[in-house]
């Protein structure tokens, strides 16, 4: 027999005596396998179970948005008034909270095709309001601003106002729903600021935000607010007035719905 017969004849004897590879699902539902790891087998159950469950919540939420009649959002930090003004544009009384967690809705505002949405500022709800505005349903958003807070609360104010663009900006929607009119609330408070000074604060607080989160690899996106982060810049429509809902004055914020 030549040399290499007994080579070939030796692989397939070996070959024939090597047990096929067990696949990891055949190991770990072997008798001894979950006998030496109890928890393993619930512990993945559970972790499926919890996937399966996230994916049907997403998708419902995604449904349930785009089912949703068109809306104009009133959102913004805690605290800037939103409910105030919602209440004001809308005649109807809200009773006083200290920090809601539920939407007040006005449908068919002012004879309008749109519905005039209370949002909760509370940073817990944030996804919900991301939610809404990626369903499509939303024609515009009143952002409101705390013009007597406004340096005291301008980290938590800027993040939510960026958060808000980069979502804008870096969405499909059609241009018509890419409007946002920034309100700068309690103008009639002895210390508030002017709406020149709320714009450059604002300006400046997104620019350094912007920067800081440029440096994480997770935040690449905030380069579609460009170079330099300028309101001027967007695609996004930008529009800025201010209020006093105490002396009702909101005319500007009524004039901004009646056009869309």
């Amino acid at each position: 027999m030549s040399a290499e017969s007994i080579v070939e004849s030796t692989i397939e004897v070996t070959a024939a005596n090597v047990s096929p590879v067990p696949s990891a699902a055949e190991i770990i539902l072997t008798p001894s396998f979950s006998q030496r790891f109890p928890l393993v087998i619930p512990l993945i159950s559970t972790l499926v179970l919890i996937a399966i469950g996230l994916f049907v919540y997403v998708s419902f939420a995604k449904k349930q948005a785009l089912r949703r009649p068109p809306s104009v959002v009133i959102c913004g930090p805690s605290g800037a008034g939103k409910t105030a003004l919602w209440s004001a544009l809308t005649g109807e009384s809200v009773p006083a909270t200290v920090t809601s967690f539920q939407q007040n809705i006005k449908s068919g505002y002012e004879g309008k095709n749109y519905a005039l949405v209370d949002y909760p500022g509370h940073n817990k709800l944030r996804q919900g309001l991301w939610t809404e505005v990626n369903g499509g349903a939303v024609q515009g958003l009143v952002f409101v601003v705390d013009l007597a807070s406004l340096q005291r609360n301008i980290t938590e104010t800027g993040s939510f106002l960026l958060d808000l663009l980069l979502l804008l900006e870096g969405s499909n929607l059609p241009l018509c729903s890419k409007r946002l009119l920034i309100v700068g609330n309690k103008s009639d408070v002895f210390n508030a600021a002017g709406l020149a000074k709320m714009r450059l604060v604002l300006q400046d607080e997104l620019r350094q935000q912007k920067e800081s989160r440029s440096k994480s690899v997770s935040e690449s996106n905030v380069d579609i607010l460009g170079k330099v982060f300028d309101f001027n810049s967007l695609e996004t429509e930008v529009e800025f007035c201010e209020t006093s809902v105490k002396r009702d004055s909101f005319a500007k914020v009524k004039g901004w719905l009646e056009e869309l």
